[in-house]
């Protein structure tokens, strides 16, 4: 099949929606001789900052001469954006190559015991295979949802990571903070090394019980004041972002300046530095701390607080719940502008009061809008939740008009933030609204 056939191929399995589970996707990785095989690898949980943590990695990968594949998830502008090659999307050759013969397979499974394959499973086979056939030397494999019955969770890593913890997707991962945290410790693996920054005691608790259990050493990243020593359980952050002093196990690294904006990745780059260290040590390699910092310095990542232009400024972000909101109205805090035209949509699944507390006050208007896709929440409700916060809230859809009529409604110095969902950011493309860089 050619590129178009892939994607229209990949988007008639969205129906059968997210089905969790582990004995579907062994069945066809079996079928395709375990490309998931080919290469080192690490896996990256959490409720936020997962992907991020995945692009530094691969770029500090990068950095050492290591030839790295990247898995991510969601894709926004570009579906090719699932799966790095040495930092870039695959090429459309290539992810139609893996597609067609991932597609075959799977079909060859599915009047099987366990049904067909989702459109995740395909994907994530896809990745591997992608990887596999280019000869990567490591891969950086982020989870999909949760993480003990995320398709992901086949792979035996090298180290695992388990970022930011905070409700999210309740209804599948439990509505406790100690549930949803076993959920992502599902990814430890025997005598694995865990690096870790969830955030609260509790999440902490649960995932420092599931690797004794495992009898995995853990790493725990927490903000720092600049005094701490370095030990085999710990490792510290802090300075002012951009610039940043990360103190690992291993060593100290200062003035490194993050290529992903906010404050927050801070704690993702620690994540990042330490994880990256035991995934090097694993190929005899010491960290070069000059690659180190490049891989932190270049790691490009779209809709990860990504500004365009000015006057007005356009940024995008896809913050979807309450801690990405609190992390994300930080660092728009810190930008200079007038006024704040927020454009949100969302998805099923979230609650949107929760996430406009932090950002609807910030705006003078607030345009709710809805993506074009099956489980996106109608903008009506996104209004209503911020009539909560800001008196003047309208509905446009589709995305693009939205962000259109904002940018219209904007005036020099003015900033348009549009965030909620990575579906309604992918279909505020920049490119298509005249503000490619």
């Amino acid at each position: 099949m050619d590129f178009d056939q892939a994607v229209a191929y990949l988007n008639n399995l969205q129906p059968l929606g997210i089905r969790l589970g582990l004995d579907r996707f062994r069945a066809l990785l079996g079928a395709l001789d375990h490309p998931e095989r080919c290469c080192p690898a690490a896996h990256v949980a959490g409720t936020k900052g997962k992907g991020s943590v995945t692009a530094m990695m691969a770029s500090i990968l990068k950095q050492h001469g290591i030839s790295a594949g990247a898995y991510l998830s969601p894709y926004v502008y570009d579906i090719c954006e699932r799966v790095l090659i040495d930092g870039e999307p695959a090429s459309k050759p290539l992810f139609a190559e893996c597609l067609d013969r991932v597609a075959a397979a799977a079909e060859g499974l599915a009047d099987g015991p366990d049904g067909p394959c989702t459109e995740f499973e395909v994907k994530t086979a896809l990745a591997f295979e992608a990887f596999r056939r280019s000869e990567v030397e490591a891969s950086v494999v982020e989870v999909g949802l949760g993480g003990r019955l995320d398709a992901t969770n086949v792979i035996e890593p090298r180290v695992c990571v388990i970022t930011t913890i905070d409700y999210d997707h309740c209804d599948v991962l439990g509505d406790t903070i100690a549930a949803i945290a076993g959920e992502k410790a599902g990814i430890i693996k025997p005598g694995t090394p865990v690096v870790t920054s969830p955030g609260r005691p509790t999440a902490l608790g649960v995932i420092r019980r599931r690797a004794r259990e495992m009898a995995a050493p853990v790493i725990a990243v927490a903000p720092g004041t600049g005094g701490e020593a370095s030990s085999t359980a710990r490792a510290w952050f802090g300075g002012a972002s951009p610039r940043v002093w990360i103190t690992t196990p291993q060593r100290r690294y200062t003035d490194l300046e993050i290529g992903l904006l906010g404050e927050h990745q801070a704690r993702n780059a620690a994540c990042a530095a330490a994880a990256s260290e035991i995934l090097l040590e694993s190929f005899g390699r010491d960290v070069d701390p000059d690659a180190l910092s490049e891989g932190l310095r270049t790691t490009r990542l779209p809709g990860r607080m990504e500004i365009h232009g000015s006057d007005p400024m356009l940024v995008l972000d896809g913050a979807h719940n309450r801690v990405s909101a609190l992390a994300l109205a930080q660092s728009v805090s810190a930008l200079a502008f007038k006024r704040l035209v927020l454009v949100v949509g969302m998805s099923a699944g979230h609650e949107p009061a929760a996430f406009l507390a932090p950002l609807a006050g910030m705006a003078s208007r607030v345009i709710a809008t809805q993506a074009g896709w099956r489980r996106a929440l109608p903008a009506e409700p996104v209004a209503a939740a911020a009539r909560r916060y800001c008196a003047d809230v309208q509905t446009v859809t589709p995305v693009e008009e939205a962000v259109r009529r904002a940018l219209g409604d904007a005036g020099a110095g003015d900033l348009v933030l549009v965030t909620g969902s990575f579906y309604v950011v992918g279909e505020a493309d920049p490119r298509k609204l005249g503000y490619s860089d």
